[in-house]
């Protein structure tokens, strides 16, 4: 143990498991089939509908909280099996199963060529551990790159005034022989619900923050490594912050 003791020891159970396979090809005993878009013959364990966690004291023994993670699994009528596998709902209970917390992701999926881009639509959580139910709600809007380019929070949705919205700008570097096109340069924050500005106004930001790559001077110009050399960050306070990294 190295001279420590653990603060909580966890552990796991799974719903039956479910094979990547061809309808009618026999199945291990208890299993079920949820095959891909392109299943074997008799093909491996893909995974399962659902998976808990039970949080335990150092113990070993006493229970403290259980969180479930539900996936979508395929059926033979089902013909989304762009979301195979997907986690679609995490809910945390107590020992007791009283809800605590529960999160539904919506997900989306778009043609691309030949192949389909699957991405989350939007997340809702809903908080029942202090006795009322809080919800809150996350959209995300993409760029043609999969990058997360935007994200709407609604802080309660019962009530307004309490919203924030972040905005990114990607320069992404297209060249076959370097393809870098995930780095974030630029990262703006608002309170509110606010549309994508490609000149931000500072005062009216809650945050931003400039992302240079590779030494350039401009955080509009592509990688070509990806590697971060500086950051600028201001603040709601109009601070502006600096720094820098060398390899």
């Amino acid at each position: 143990m190295h001279g420590t003791t653990p603060s909580h020891i966890t552990g796991y159970e799974y719903d039956d498991p479910c094979y990547d396979q061809v309808w009618g090809h026999t199945l291990p005993s208890g299993a079920t089939n949820c095959m891909s878009r392109r299943p074997s013959g008799n093909g491996p364990l893909a995974g399962h509908k659902w998976v808990q966690e039970t949080a335990y004291d150092f113990d070993g023994q006493t229970p403290l909280v259980k969180t479930t993670h539900h996936y979508y699994t395929r059926n033979r009528s089902d013909t989304d099996s762009w979301r195979h596998g997907r986690e679609h709902q995490t809910q945390v209970c107590s020992v007791q199963d009283d809800l605590l917390q529960q999160t539904d992701t919506t997900w989306a999926n778009t043609a691309n060529g030949s192949t389909i881009f699957t991405y989350v639509d939007h997340v809702v959580t809903t908080d029942e551990s202090h006795g009322t139910s809080l919800t809150s709600r996350v959209d995300y809007e993409y760029d043609d790159y999969g990058n997360v380019k935007a994200e709407y929070h609604d802080g309660n949705t019962a009530i307004s005034g309490d919203d924030r919205s972040i905005h990114r700008i990607f320069y992404p570097n297209t060249d076959p022989a370097t393809w870098i096109v995930s780095k974030v340069a630029q990262e703006v924050t608002y309170e509110g619900n606010v549309s994508y500005d490609s000149t931000p106004d500072l005062n009216a930001v809650d945050a931003m923050t400039r992302y240079y790559y590779d030494g350039n001077s401009s955080y509009t110009t592509p990688p070509v490594e990806g590697l971060p050399t500086r950051v600028e960050q201001i603040t709601g306070y109009r601070e502006y912050i600096s720094g820098g990294w060398w390899y």
